[in-house]
């Protein structure tokens, strides 16, 4: 039937696209049926009653979220009352301890006793134990949280303690220590809580200094030491808290976050439980450390949500966290949320139900128009909507039509875009440089993920503002100069700069920077992309420093004295100057490496690198060649004097004892001086001849210094003729053994000879041992040598015993050297079975220095040695650093007085009264004295009348080959004594 309007006009229907003509027709056709009830407007009006019923469920929700609030209020105001008071005590306990470390110090009696210590007053060790007593029976029981108690000298030593463990102790590198010695006397220092070897316990440490009873003057350090988990009954108590309550102490360690109190929660008994600082569980605590105090709700260590209050305690740096669980904290709004739910689930229910029934007719429409909405969303850029109403919906339907078709042409030329845009921007994000893009002010827009890891600053941090933020003043004002106006005039710029991160901390980074045009050709921002170099600058800066200076004392070193001489040589010859070259080396600088280990002797290689550094002109250049030989570059001389003068002055330095190690150490130097231009000419030349100088000074007695000379020059010639001599000595049998008598004084018989080296050199005939064993020594052919002195001393006693002559024994001396070789005694027992001569008629001879350098091990080696059957002799008594309990300690069976006080023993009361000394001595210890030296017989009576036991030297007979002695054997008389 065809339509008409109220006019009679037939009413024209638009056509439908084809493929939905039918639905479009009936649809139309229907919707032309519907009367003004149901329109959109009277549909939308009667879906508006409804949902009057809405505000009481909005009502409901808002009581519920405020009654919320208040609780979660209430709950933070208790934590924060909670925190605030278990922070309190722990103060107050601190206080405390603070107060009685300062009455401890205070006490007469320590003081006293202290004083003493320190100045050497009446018994060291009576004072000690005295102080230990009164620590341990009058002070510790006066506090019951006290672990320990130290009383510490000004050298940083502990000398009194309860524990005796402690006791000796070097604390002077100790935080501890160093804040005490400095610090106001009412000021005590307290530690950070760390674990104590001695107590085998987490500790805290008060401490405080000792000043005498003036109080003008600091004698020391009294430091109190306190089991850590005392602090533990501040916070195990968790009244006011609910179940879940927990109070805990946290202090930073590093980059982690240590909890200083036990967990409740704790997944297993660690000392220490610690998280790492960055993490989202250390939040609270990392507020708690930064010096603040507040609440918030946040996740703790188990990651468990929690409100927490925290507090901050500034006098031990540590963080104090009171927390309880959320869910623990707003159970009581379960009933509550329970009614709301219910209210709203009703309201809901009945809005639901009158906008089902009245909106279904309004809303098909509409959810046709969404579903085509949401189809071209998800990518149908093909999705229509057939157009049936002829109301608002009919008009929006047909406006979406239109938009639709735009858009698809639009989208797909964007998507192209960007596609394009993405792969640049994944680009940029992952990049491994910096990517910094600003606006023609130089404010930052963006900034890519390795802006953030390498300067510290976040995004938010960084957008808005200036690059100047990363400015660190290392860099001229004339490059960003020159950069800004490279980069506005368009072009780029490509260059390097000393920047600062957000924590202070320099780094070096190569920058490219350019500008970003406009379509139109004008600048609308800047990129800058940037490299950080900061590692390959310090390596390159290292490998520098390592080419030219001396890795332990940071001097320069061979490579860079050799550029300044060479540049000293050229000014000087320009100016007409001279110029001084020392060569410095430490005398007995070896025994110190031997017999205290490398690391004192590497401390002390740095303090007299200082003092020599110290004794030099503005001028003069000192460098450390290696090991402990010095250079030093004095340019500038007008006379040789002035170099005399400073060398003076650097000996004054070297020789002032110091302590290191608990060792008193007095080291000397000798030094050689070689002047431009007399002694030479060139770097290599000046250097040569200062070190053929300083070897002078050392054989001149060391501690002194030596101008270089032609004669040093010949006589450096000579000994180095020698050394090569020597070489080969052996090998071409030009040592031969000569043997000096030994005679009982009370009886005047030979008893024992001594073997005694002789070099039979061609072209300089006889050389006394004095001129070549010190060589022997240097150059390790003193090991063979001895060997061979030994074995044929050996082989000539046993042919004189086959012989039929009266056997007596036969001695050799060993040397420093030898004595330090693991195989020694190996190589006696192979010489005595080799020769066939007894053990017992052997005796070893070692010096007095030699078995000192290393008493364990010298004892060891002796036990060995007697343990073969062979005597063993300290030979040159008095000339070494000898220690009574050593001597006592070695299974020896003679000492040997030194020549150099019997020469004199008749004329000097010094060594009658050192002599003397000596035998009563020996005579104590049993053992049998022997004295080298003896010429006359004045010497001889004294000896005797001692009751020395035997005596060797020119009365008696002087060293003679082997024949003679034969012949005094075969006589077999005894002796004038």
């Amino acid at each position: 039937m065809e339509k008409r309007t109220s006019s009679g006009k037939p009413v024209n229907t638009p056509s439908p696209p084809p493929h939905i003509s039918g639905v479009y027709t009936d649809t139309y056709e229907s919707a032309a049926k519907v009367g003004i009830f149901y329109s959109l407007k009277a549909k939308l009006l009667i879906f508006g009653l409804c949902i009057s019923l809405i505000p009481i469920a909005i009502i409901t929700t808002i009581s519920y979220f405020n009654a919320g609030n208040a609780l979660k209020q209430q709950i933070m105001q208790n934590l924060m009352a909670v925190a605030e008071s278990k922070k309190m005590h722990i103060l107050e306990f601190l206080e405390a301890k603070k107060g009685r470390t300062i009455d401890f110090c205070s006490d007469g009696f320590i003081r006293d006793h202290l004083e003493k210590i320190n100045h050497g007053k009446s018994l060291r060790q009576d004072n000690v134990n005295a102080l230990n007593r009164h620590l341990s029976m009058n002070k510790k029981p006066l506090d019951p949280h006290i672990a320990a108690i130290e009383v510490v000298d000004m050298d940083g030593k502990v000398v009194a303690s309860t524990n005796e463990t402690m006791i000796g102790r070097d604390v002077s590198g100790h935080e501890i220590y160093k804040r005490a010695i400095h610090a106001a006397y009412n000021n005590p220092y307290v530690s950070q809580p760390y674990h104590s070897t001695y107590l085998d316990a987490k500790s805290i440490d008060v401490s405080a200094p000792i000043t005498s009873r003036r109080g003008s003057k600091i004698i020391g350090v009294l430091i109190n030491h306190y089991y850590a988990t005392v602090l533990n009954k501040f916070v195990a108590n968790s009244a006011g808290m609910s179940a879940s309550g927990e109070v805990l102490l946290v202090r930073k360690d590093g980059d982690n976050i240590e909890f200083f109190t036990p967990l409740m929660y704790a997944p297993d008994d660690t000392r220490s439980p610690t998280i790492p600082m960055n993490s989202a569980e250390s939040r609270v605590a990392r507020l708690a450390l930064e010096g603040g105090s507040g609440v918030l709700i946040a996740t703790d260590y188990r990651g468990v949500d929690v409100m927490a209050a925290y507090q901050y305690i500034p006098s031990i740096d540590w963080g104090l966290i009171a927390k309880i669980d959320t869910s623990e904290t707003f159970a009581a709004l379960k009933a509550l949320g329970i009614i709301a739910l219910i209210v709203s689930v009703v309201s809901a229910a009945v809005v639901a139900s009158a906008g089902i029934i009245f909106a279904v007719a309004a809303t098909r429409p509409i959810v046709r128009l969404t579903d085509a909405t949401l189809r071209f969303a998800g990518g149908d850029l093909k999705a229509r909507i057939a157009i049936i109403h002829r109301d608002e919906i009919g008009d929006l339907t047909k406006n979406f039509n239109t938009m639709a078709d735009k858009l698809e042409k639009e989208i797909t030329m964007h998507e192209r875009r960007e596609l394009e845009l993405r792969k640049v921007s994944l680009v940029v994000e992952q990049s491994p440089n910096v990517v910094l893009i600003t606006d023609t002010q130089g404010n930052i827009e963006y900034v890519n993920p390795m802006f953030t890891l390498l300067t510290g600053y976040t995004r938010e941090e960084a957008i808005g503002k200036n690059p100047r933020i990363l400015k660190s003043g290392k860099t001229p004002p004339e490059r960003y100069k020159r950069l800004w106006w490279t980069i506005t005039s368009g072009t780029e710029w490509r260059g390097e700069f000393c920047n600062k991160k957000k924590n202070g901390e320099l780094y070096w980074e190569s920058a490219f920077i350019s500008s970003i045009k406009n379509a139109a050709g004008d600048i609308t921002h800047f990129i800058a992309i940037a490299e950080d170099t900061t590692e390959r600058r310090r390596a390159e800066e290292r490998i520098q420093h390592l080419a030219y200076y001396d890795a332990l004392t940071g001097m320069p070193n061979r490579a860079f004295y050799n550029d300044l001489l060479s540049l000293a040589l050229s000014h000087a010859q320009r100016r007409g100057e001279m110029v001084a070259v020392l060569f410095l080396d430490l005398d007995r600088f070896k025994d110190v490496n031997d017999t205290l280990g490398h690391s004192i002797g590497d401390q002390l290689l740095k303090i007299v690198a200082g003092r020599v550094a110290d004794s030099l002109r503005k001028e003069d250049t000192v460098t450390r060649l290696g090991g402990d030989e010095f250079t030093l570059l004095l340019p500038g001389m007008t006379q040789t004097e002035d170099a005399a003068r400073i060398a003076q002055k650097i000996l004054e330095a070297v020789k002032k004892p110091l302590m290191l190690g608990g060792h008193e150490l007095n080291i000397t130097a000798s030094i050689g001086i070689a002047i431009y231009p007399a002694d030479g000419e060139n770097a290599e030349a000046l250097l040569k001849n200062a070190d053929t100088a300083m070897y002078h000074a050392k054989e001149q007695g060391r501690n002194s210094y030596k101008f270089f000379t032609p004669v040093l020059q010949t006589r450096t010639v000579e000994h180095l003729e020698v050394e090569s001599s020597l070489h080969h000595a052996l090998e071409r049998e030009e040592f031969i053994v000569y043997y000096q008598p030994q005679v009982d004084i009370k009886t005047g018989r030979i008893v024992s000879s001594e073997a005694l080296i002789r070099w039979q050199c061609p072209g300089r005939g006889l050389i006394n041992p004095a001129e070549f064993i010190g060589m022997a020594e240097r150059t390790g052919l003193i090991v063979p040598i001895g060997e061979w002195v030994l074995r044929t001393a050996c082989s000539q006693n046993k042919a004189w015993q086959d012989a039929g002559l009266p056997p007596l024994l036969v001695a050799v001396n060993l040397s420093a050297h030898q004595f330090q070789q693991e195989n020694l005694v190996k190589m006696v027992e192979l010489v005595l079975k080799e020769t066939g001569m007894d053990p017992v008629f052997l005796v070893l001879e070692v010096t007095e220095s030699a078995a000192m350098k290393n008493a364990e091990t010298a004892n060891y080696m002796i036990k060995r040695l007697v343990g073969l059957g062979v005597h063993f002799v300290i030979d040159d008594l008095g000339t070494g650093y000898s220690s009574l309990s050593y001597l006592k300690m070695f299974p020896i069976h003679a000492l040997k007085i030194d020549k150099s006080f019997v020469q004199d023993v008749v004329t000097d009361s010094n060594d009658a009264a050192l002599v003397t000394a000596i035998i009563s001595m020996a005579k104590g210890l049993k053992l049998k004295v022997v004295a080298e030296g003896v010429e006359t017989t004045a010497q001889l009576e004294f000896l005797r009348s001692l009751g020395c036991d035997e005596a060797q030297g020119y009365l008696f007979g002087k060293p003679m080959p082997a024949g003679e002695f034969k012949k005094m054997l075969e006589q077999d008389k005894r002796l004038r004594v």
